[in-house]
């Protein structure tokens, strides 16, 4: 059973605050085994300390790095250790908690402060997770072998833990609307369970493996490698599919269905490219296709669209109107896992070696 851990020992937050982060070099994340033993070899020591005490460059995408200029920056104000690779960020009626390798932390939105954690080693890095009321509601990903697929559900004042629904593939995405828990997996399903109970309702078969859910004022949106669908939460049906290819994630708010994507150029890899997809919710048609290098998840709210840089630590607002980048700011010199707007903030998870939440504004 997960007991808290006690924070002054363990989890204090380091709070830092800082002028916006300039714009850097492109990092490159290539694997080289040759040169990697040659220079082991040749300067290991100079290397493993130079690595621990400080990050690589990140990259800067051709799309970034010719907006950067034209755009107004972001502003990081505050950076908060959580511990080893922050996966998903969670909001709730009592902060904003971040499922990491260790567990889940809670950080008090205003103070910026860890205020609790909870020690569950199967939370194990790249889960996903919802709040409500009484509970949090983690997807563990399946990273590891170790680890069971499904759905855990915890107790907010305890922190007991205790497993709902298993899968047979990996999960991808979970939310909460008309009065259930949905969670997609890779294997091409989406769980629909009880609020209350935990039991599970239904299970509905997509075309292909699912990655990122949403819930909107008519229905539950879900994206995978098939594109986009709507189903009926009356109904348990999917509806007509919105080609895009590539789904990572997307987020249900101001006005419209956002979606991170890959856009085909049909002339070999180089003419692809990574978009942040504007769907409207009525006709379900795609309105705006904005360029992003690297996008991995979206956020919608506070008058904007949030978008983070899988590979080169940029963070985007886009205009909901326009569809164009407003801000943008390399915030980050390491991968950034997750995005979350709270209470008029925007927090971003910083993944792999980073371990920081960082708050923006």
């Amino acid at each position: 059973m997960p007991v808290d851990l006690d924070i002054e020992a363990a989890h204090i937050a380091t709070i830092q605050t800082e002028a916006p982060v300039e714009p850097r070099s492109r990092w490159h994340r290539v694997h080289s085994f040759a040169l990697a033993a040659a220079v082991v070899l040749a300067s290991g020591a100079i290397a493993m300390a130079g690595s621990l005490t400080q990050r690589p460059d990140p990259p800067r995408s051709r799309v970034q790095q010719a907006t950067v200029e034209q755009v107004r920056p972001i502003e990081v104000t505050v950076r908060i250790a959580v511990g080893t690779q922050p996966a998903s960020l969670i909001t709730g009626p009592d902060g904003i908690w971040v499922t990491t390798a260790e567990g889940l932390v809670l950080v008090d939105p205003e103070s910026a402060r860890v205020v609790r954690s909870i020690a569950a080693p199967e939370f194990l890095a790249w889960s996903f997770g919802v709040a409500s009321d009484d509970f949090l509601w983690v997807q563990q990903g399946g990273v590891s072998s170790n680890a069971a697929l499904g759905v855990v559900r915890v107790d907010r004042d305890s922190g007991e833990t205790a497993p709902i629904a298993a899968y047979k593939s990996e999960g991808h995405g979970i939310a909460l609307g008309f009065g259930s828990l949905w969670a997609v997996d890779i294997g091409g399903v989406v769980t629909r369970m009880d609020l209350a109970t935990g039991r599970v309702l239904s299970r509905i078969a997509l075309d292909g493996p699912g990655w990122g859910i949403d819930v909107g004022e008519d229905g539950v949106w879900v994206g995978g490698m098939f594109g986009v669908v709507k189903i009926d939460p009356a109904t348990n049906s999917v509806g007509p599919r919105i080609d895009l290819v590539g789904v990572s994630d997307l987020s249900v708010g101001e006005g419209a269905i956002w979606v991170t994507a890959m856009e085909l150029g049909g002339a070999g890899k180089e003419s692809n490219r990574h978009i942040v997809a504007r769907i409207d919710p009525t006709t379900g048609l795609v309105t705006k296709r904005t360029p992003f290098d690297f996008a991995r998840a979206v956020a919608a709210g506070n008058g904007a669209v949030w978008v983070i840089s899988e590979m080169d630590g940029s963070l985007a607002a886009i205009d909901p109107a326009t569809g164009e980048i407003s801000q943008i700011a390399t915030i980050s010199s390491t991968m950034l896992a997750d995005v979350a707007v709270m209470n008029g903030t925007v927090w971003v998870a910083e993944g792999l070696i980073g371990g920081e939440l960082i708050r923006i504004g």
